[in-house]
């Protein structure tokens, strides 16, 4: 690139020795052919811009150059083959010893700055001949000068097996940190190593190639258009086995999709390639609106709690509850319905309660709630909770827990002999099958997905006469299209339920979990039919008809560049929230 500052140190002339006259007879300068330029629709898609094989233009090592003066690089050939050859190291090691730091010099080139993105993969591979006598290793790095920083950061790229005369292959692979997303400049180098300092090398088939990127815009039903805004906070829970893997996002806009009835809505940042109904199409990653208009926040811990009002109406509704709940207090909960008897008109729905420091949704001594398309996140201990453990009729239906995390106090309770075990969290904790769990997602839990914990005598107080004794062998009323992903312990946990009448688990859906699918104990007469799992069980824990073995493909076996989708598709499940949709490729997107 011509500046003021460069101009005359573009063209220069090396001599065999000092006092040999030489004299220049012709001269012309051109530019490169349009093949020696990237592609300006598609800068990142390789790091070596182009000549990456010496092949395109000649003696010219354009677009790498030498780092030193004293050292020389060029293009030479064996054959039919061109590489770049790298030459008079020994010099550069000579001033190194003088105080200038050029140990390292040889071949180099500057990458876009603006590549270095979030959630973006690269791919490094060249070759390297060491011309040395013994082995001689090597590793390639980058430089990267930051704004207002003098030192600049070292990251290494790949390290190069021992060479002695031979070619060898130098590959490895490299996702910019969040320390590096806004560089002023980034230089690629070989370094060989202290003792070969003054060695002189080759190299040859340079590529730095994207192999994955991230996504800055979802494409969303036009039924969120009017109802989601910009600014508002969306959650992609996690997509792989990790239970914190998730992301939040601010809609930066949302603007017409040329595909009728979709609409385009843009993120602050990017986000990592989650699992989509086109790559996947067993296991999309739920994406959830968490902002509400109205907020509740709680700065040490607020709780509401509906307390004793049978047959009265009780509707929560379209609402956001921010840091309620104190951990390790019993009774102090976002929402907590607590001895309301029959409450067959009450409603929990379409709320979200976040960062909760004791559980979300707490039903205890109540029946009959419809609890339905309520999204909870950050939570600490068990979340959607049936508590005593006699609550019939109760319906939890459609709802979204993610990161759910270990409470470090665990409250107890005098009505319960022993501690909670909100230690080992379930996002979904039941202790009374007589109740409704219809698709419902639990997404990322430092615990459970989903706990039936039965406890033989719950409770000590004998007055309760509204409610059925012996859960543990109550019948179970419905367990249908439940999803549980990317929890650290089981995705479903039974313990001690016999019931008196087969308990039938229906469609469950289990993938990307870290321990096993289930654990019972304790347990009889239940029974499963449509399962999906991503792998093999050991053994059934239970008599399981249709169970279907659907593997996830390792991320290293999708090719996210060839197949590239720059904008995510979604629909909305059955089974989900109303603001949770299920990640969805359009092909119609494919370039």
């Amino acid at each position: 690139q011509i500046m003021d500052s460069n101009i005359y140190e573009l063209i220069q002339m090396r001599g065999p020795n000092a006092g040999v006259d030489m004299e220049l007879l012709e001269f012309s300068l051109r530019a490169p052919p349009k093949e020696a330029f990237p592609d300006p629709d598609n800068l990142c898609a390789d790091l070596v811009p182009t000549n990456g094989d010496a092949e395109l233009l000649g003696l010219s090592p354009y677009p790498f150059r030498s780092n030193n003066d004293d050292t020389l690089l060029s293009v030479v050939n064996e054959g039919t083959n061109h590489y770049f050859e790298v030459t008079g190291r020994e010099f550069a090691v000579q001033k190194a010893r003088r105080g200038k730091n050029w140990r390292n010099a040889g071949i180099t080139w500057d990458i876009l700055p603006s590549c270095m993105k979030p959630h973006t993969k690269y791919k490094f591979h060249t070759e390297v001949r060491m011309h040395s006598l013994s082995p001689v290793s090597s590793e390639w790095k980058m430089k990267i000068y930051l704004v207002g920083v003098k030192k600049p950061i070292i990251k290494s790229l790949a390290k190069c097996p021992k060479s002695q005369g031979t070619w060898v292959s130098c590959d490895g692979t490299f996702e910019p940190s969040s320390d590096i997303t806004e560089p002023e400049r980034i230089e690629v180098y070989l370094e060989s190593d202290t003792s070969s300092y003054d060695i002189d090398y080759d190299v040859d088939n340079l590529s730095f190639k994207l192999t994955e990127s991230g996504l800055d815009r979802l494409i969303l039903p036009k039924s969120i258009e009017n109802q989601w805004a910009v600014g508002s906070e969306v959650l992609v829970t996690s997509h792989t086995s990790r239970w914190d893997d998730h992301v939040t996002r601010r809609i930066r806009s949302i603007e017409n999709h040329d595909e009728e009835g979709y609409v385009k809505v843009s993120l602050n940042e990017p986000i990592g390639r989650p699992l989509t109904l086109g790559s996947h199409p067993s296991y999309a990653t739920e994406v959830a609106l968490l902002s509400r208009n109205i907020v509740f926040e709680g700065d040490n811990g607020a709780h509401m709690t509906i307390l004793k009002t049978p047959d009265q109406d009780q509707i929560v509704q379209g609402v956001e509850f921010r840091g309620f709940g104190e951990e390790g207090v019993h009774n102090s909960y976002p929402i907590h319905f607590d001895s309301c008897n029959d409450s067959s008109n009450s409603i929990v729905s379409k709320n979200t309660i976040r960062e909760s420091n004791q559980r979300c949704v707490v039903i205890d001594e109540t029946n009959n709630v419809l609890i339905e398309e309520n999204v909870a996140f950050g939570n600490k201990g068990h979340c959607f909770v049936l508590e005593a453990g006699t609550e019939v009729g109760n319906i939890f239906k459609s709802n979204l827990g993610a990161f759910s995390q270990r409470v470090q106090s665990v409250p107890e309770t005098s009505e319960y002999k022993g501690k909670e075990t909100d230690d080992t969290p379930a996002i979904f904790w039941m202790s009374g099958p007589s109740n409704y769990w219809i698709g419902n997602v639990a997404a990322g839990s430092e615990g459970y997905g989903f706990w039936f914990e039965f406890r033989t005598n719950h409770y000590e107080d004998t007055q309760r006469t509204s409610f059925v004794d012996s859960p543990h062998s109550m019948p179970l009323n419905e367990f249908q299209n439940n999803v549980a992903h990317s929890s650290v312990e089981e995705s479903l946990k039974i313990t001690g339920y016999t019931p008196t009448r087969t308990a039938s688990i229906q469609n469950f859906k289990s993938y990307l979990i870290n321990k096993g699918h289930f654990d019972v104990s304790a347990s009889t007469n239940i029974r499963a039919s449509g399962t999906i799992l991503d792998t093999e069980l050991m053994s059934e824990p239970f008599p399981m008809m249709g169970t279907k073995i659907v593997t996830v493909q390792e991320e290293e076996e999708i090719n996210y560049i060839e197949d590239t989708i720059e904008e995510v598709h979604h629909s909305k499940s059955a089974s989900n929230p109303t603001d949770v949709f299920n990640l969805q490729s359009s092909p119609s997107l494919a370039e």
